[in-house]
């Protein structure tokens, strides 16, 4: 029982930290500072482990990504929707893009390690 006391009372400290941490506006959210590597861990995991658990919800069929119309309209789409903050293969970074924090992923790279609903719903939740 002295133990289950002890845990209670330590969850209680840590909530109440994290709380005044929050409301002292201790913690710069500028978009010019770069994150810690805690908050960028926290920050980081908390996205992947979030894409994945809705992405797997996803109940639609994808289409066929290796059709060349879809392609067409996919570059299109890109070059006018994500191309300033996300730099197209051979282009050095828009001014837009080098003042982001945290920095725009490579697309191309990004891509290889997620799954095709995963980057349906990247695109349609998180770059809206």
């Amino acid at each position: 029982m002295k133990i289950l006391n002890i845990a209670i009372v330590l969850v209680l400290v840590t909530m109440l930290t994290a709380i005044g941490l929050i409301y002292s506006g201790f913690i710069n959210v500028g978009a010019n500072v770069k994150h810690n590597s805690l908050s960028n861990w926290l920050l980081t995991t908390a996205m992947h482990k979030s894409v994945k658990r809705h992405a797997q919800e996803l109940s639609i069929a994808m289409p066929e990504l290796g059709d060349h119309s879809l392609i067409l309209v996919g570059a299109e789409n890109y070059d006018v929707m994500c191309a300033t903050c996300h730099t197209p293969p051979g282009q050095s970074a828009s001014p837009l893009a080098q003042g982001l924090n945290p920095e725009p992923p490579d697309l191309q790279e990004s891509g290889k390690h997620r799954t095709e609903k995963e980057l349906f719903w990247v695109t349609k939740n998180v770059c809206a």
